[in-house]
């Protein structure tokens, strides 16, 4: 089991094309874009994986919801979003849970020790622990937000849509550490 994080996905909303065209404006059609970001998704979450989904994860109806869901893999955690509105009701019972703001602590297998993690849709200026070296991960600035150590936006414009293992965070850190929070993610 792996642990993974993304944000800002934006499924069935068309308006997300233009507002980030500079990331998204390639795709022909929401469609495209939401096939793309599913596929990328699957490459690499398996089924029992654990997913963090930092905030904008649909616009679009709650069946189309229910179907995403349904052709995702790994067991679902929502931070909700701004455009989060449209899950309530019985699609909340389709994530592990839907909450506003959670601290995880993940086991480091390399360094064996525990990462503590801070996650919400919004990013901090500063976090429970940041100077313990807790990080905070969070997605709403679609990669505009500028760099500071122990903050990640998660959001897939940044990560070229695919979603980010643990490992692969442990690594972006430690560049942005050693470059004094600036780091190519």
């Amino acid at each position: 089991m792996q642990h993974f994080f993304t944000a800002d996905t934006h499924f069935g909303h068309k308006n997300i094309l233009k507002h980030c065209n500079l990331t998204r404006g390639s795709f022909e059609s929401i469609k495209q874009h939401d096939e793309l970001i599913i596929s990328n998704w699957n490459s690499k979450i398996s089924k029992g994986d654990v997913v963090y989904h930092l905030g904008d994860f649909c616009l679009g109806s709650r069946d189309y919801i229910v179907y995403l869901l349904s052709q995702l893999n790994g067991q679902i955690h929502l931070l909700r979003g701004n455009h989060d509105k449209g899950i309530s009701g019985h699609i909340i019972n389709k994530f592990i849970f839907v909450k506003d703001y959670h601290e995880v602590s993940i086991l480091n297998k390399d360094t064996g020790r525990t990462q503590k993690i801070v996650l919400c849709h919004y990013p901090f200026a500063s976090w429970k622990n940041s100077i313990r070296g807790s990080w905070c991960l969070h997605g709403h600035c679609h990669g505009r937000l500028a760099p500071i150590n122990g903050r990640l936006d998660v959001g897939v414009d940044s990560h070229n849509f695919y979603p980010l293992s643990f490992e692969d965070i442990t690594t972006i850190m430690a560049i942005k550490s050693q470059n004094n929070g600036i780091g190519t993610p």
